[in-house]
């Protein structure tokens, strides 16, 4: 399974024709090559500075709909708004992925380099907070207390 080459070019054409797009990342069991008939497409998109978040709803719905008419019956997209996310390993996962189309590469890459610099100053956080809770789980110990 997976995206085929003929969608991915159809999308990438898409997402070029919409000037507020800086890019679109493809991440996933889609992109990864571990789909299975109950997969979803996972795209990523980062909106240009200009765009005011107020809109950025109603162009996620936009553009879901017009993924789908290119995919067809056999997948559902999940669209996620990178502008809003907060979630650094949510992050990294995304940019772990492909680029399909970027429309700015100069915003694309400042973003990207921005977030993977938190998700870098992070880290250690995140595997301290998880050699805990595994030395807890471990322990028989599952309260907070």
């Amino acid at each position: 399974m997976g995206l085929d080459q003929e969608h991915q070019r159809k999308i990438q054409a898409f997402f070029k024709s919409q000037r507020e797009v800086a890019a679109i990342f493809l991440y996933g069991s889609q992109n990864q090559g571990t789909a299975n008939p109950m997969s979803d497409l996972d795209l990523g998109i980062l909106f240009k500075p200009e765009v005011n978040s107020s809109q950025f709803t109603r162009f996620q719905l936009e553009y879901i709909a017009g993924v789908e008419r290119i995919i067809g019956d056999e997948l559902s997209c999940d669209l996620k708004i990178l502008n809003e996310q907060s979630s650094l390993p949510y992050l990294f996962q995304v940019f772990s992925g492909d680029k399909l189309m970027v429309n700015d590469q100069s915003m694309t890459i400042s973003f990207m380099t921005q977030k993977l610099s938190q998700y870098y100053d992070f880290v250690p956080v995140i595997n301290d907070y998880h050699n805990q809770v595994t030395n807890r789980l471990r322990q028989g110990k599952y309260a907070a207390n």
